[in-house]
């Protein structure tokens, strides 16, 4: 299975921010198709679930909020580093942040990218299509061998 067709995962509790990246992603060109978790515990039951998911149906991509109902964004993306199956996905961390310090905690914590939302919907879109034809043309991500 191609990358193309794995799905991407998206840690997002707002509904409203939800539907505008599943837009912008298919405004992109983005087939992959969207999952999401929209807490904490929603992250901790899709990762128990991980441990028996064949690798096609692995996430090829997290996009991460740090603003979680009930438990932090550094917290889940603690989980997701540590997680045997899930630790190779890169994880973009998705935010309205702008605090250094949540940009420097998210990179320690592993994090392969800190974006903020922008408030405009055009430079959303932008910024968007930017991340998928990085991370979907240019690099090159994990495939079976290395999960």
């Amino acid at each position: 299975m191609s990358l193309k067709e794995r799905p991407i995962l998206a840690i997002e509790d707002n509904d409203q921010d939800f539907d505008v990246l599943e837009m912008c992603l298919k405004n992109a060109g983005v087939v992959n198709p969207l999952h999401r978790c929209a807490s904490g515990e929603d992250v901790r039951n899709h990762l128990e679930r991980m441990e028996e998911t064949p690798v096609s149906d692995l996430p090829a991509f997290v996009f991460l909020d740090l603003n979680l109902p009930g438990t932090r964004g550094s917290e889940v993306l603690k989980w997701l580093k540590k997680h045997k199956t899930m630790s190779p996905i890169p994880v973009v961390v998705l935010a309205t942040s702008t605090q250094v310090r949540d940009v420097d905690l998210s990179y320690s914590l592993g994090a392969a990218g800190f974006l903020t939302k922008p408030l405009d919907l055009d430079k959303f879109e932008k910024m968007i299509q930017q991340v998928a034809n990085y991370w979907f043309s240019c690099v090159k991500l994990p495939d079976r061998g290395a999960i």
